[in-house]
């Protein structure tokens, strides 16, 4: 049973969590797993990382902390995740 300990946190952990997280994809690619929400387990490449990700105009959206956008490396494509739904987050330092 895999366990999401980003839920167990509170809000400063959940915020610290966040912004390391982002640290992350920002720098290069990132695998993520989540639980999609009909509950199957989901993994994908993805990152935030200028140079990999297209240009896009900002949005007018107000940014929701609970969800995450991020660059599907994989399919080339915008996907998004919730943070509640993360069961893991694998990367490479050095790359």
């Amino acid at each position: 049973m895999m366990v999401n300990l980003y839920s167990s946190m509170d809000a400063g952990e959940q915020k610290v969590f966040r912004e390391w997280a982002l640290g992350l994809l920002h720098d290069g690619i990132v695998t993520i797993n989540f639980k999609k929400q009909d509950g199957t387990e989901r993994v994908m490449n993805a990152t935030l990382k200028p140079g990999l990700v297209p240009v896009v105009e900002s949005s007018k959206r107000k940014p929701n902390i609970e969800c995450q956008v991020v660059w599907d490396t994989e399919i080339g494509e915008w996907r998004s995740f919730k943070w509640m739904n993360l069961t893991g987050l694998h990367f490479v330092i050095g790359e």
